[in-house]
C-alpha cells in the first residue's frame, strides 16, 4: 500500500523485476502529501518498517558508493556512540536514529533524506519498545549490535550490495524482535 502511494504520488518509480527508485524531481508539496497519507492511514508498525527497509536499503547501497570523507567520519562517530551505549544496556534511540540518518544523508539524495525524516518520526515510539525489549536480553542486544556493525563496515569499505543486504537484514531483525516483544507483552498472538 505504501509503495503504491509513493508511486502514484511520483516520489518513486517501480520497475518490476529491477527495483524501486526515488525520483529526484519529487517536490516538497508531494512529500507533505506523503506525510499526511502516512499520518492518516499507515499506523501499522510493520508497514512503516517495510517502507524504511526499502528506502534505507537503497540509501545504504548509494552511501557505500557516494559517501564523502566528512560523512565517513560522522558515520564512524555515530556508530561508536551507538555501540557504546548499547553495550552499557541503554536504549540509545537518538544514537540509533542518528546512525541511520547519517547513512541516508551519505546516499547524497535529498529526496530520500526528506522521506526518511517523515517516516522515522512515526515509528520511534515502537522502536523504543523494541529496543527496550532487546537490551534486556544479551543475545538480542548482541544481534542488534552485529547488524549495525555489518551495515557500517559495508558502507565504510565501499561494498554497496553488502550494505544494502545488511540494511535489509537489520530491518527484518527489527520486525522479528518487535513481533516477539508484542507476543511476550500480550499485545498480539503468534498466528504466523
Amino acid at each position: 500500500e505504501a509503495m503504491t502511494v509513493l508511486e502514484s504520488s511520483g516520489i518513486i518509480t517501480v520497475r518490476p523485476g529491477v527495483g524501486m527508485y526515488v525520483n529526484t524531481e519529487a517536490n516538497y508539496g508531494t512529500l507533505l502529501e506523503f506525510s499526511n497519507v502516512i499520518g492518516d492511514n499507515l499506523y501499522d508498525f510493520m508497514n512503516l518498517i517495510e517502507l524504511r527497509q526499502t528506502i534505507e536499503g537503497d540509501a545504504a547501497f548509494y552511501a557505500a558508493k557516494r559517501i564523502t570523507k566528512p560523512q565517513k567520519e560522522r558515520l564512524e562517530s555515530d556508530y561508536e556512540n551507538l555501540v557504546v551505549l548499547s553495550l552499557e544496556g541503554k536504549i540509545a534511540m537518538k544514537e540509533d536514529y542518528q546512525f541511520h540518518y547519517t547513512i541516508v544523508e551519505a546516499a547524497n539524495n535529498p529526496v530520500m533524506l526528506e522521506i526518511i525524516k517523515l517516516v522515522a518520526d512515526k515509528i520511534l515510539i515502537h522502536l523504543r519498545e523494541s529496543r527496550a525489549y532487546s537490551i534486556t536480553d544479551d543475545s538480542l542486544n548482541a544481534q542488534v549490535i552485529e547488524e549495525h556493525k555489518q551495515i557500517f563496515r559495508a558502507i565504510i569499505e565501499g561494498r554497496p550490495d553488502a550494505a544494502k543486504e545488511a540494511m535489509w537484514k537489520h530491518h527484518q531483525g527489527i520486525k522479528l524482535r518487535h513481533q516477539q516483544f508484542r507476543i511476550n507483552s500480550g499485545g498480539i498472538r503468534n498466528d504466523s
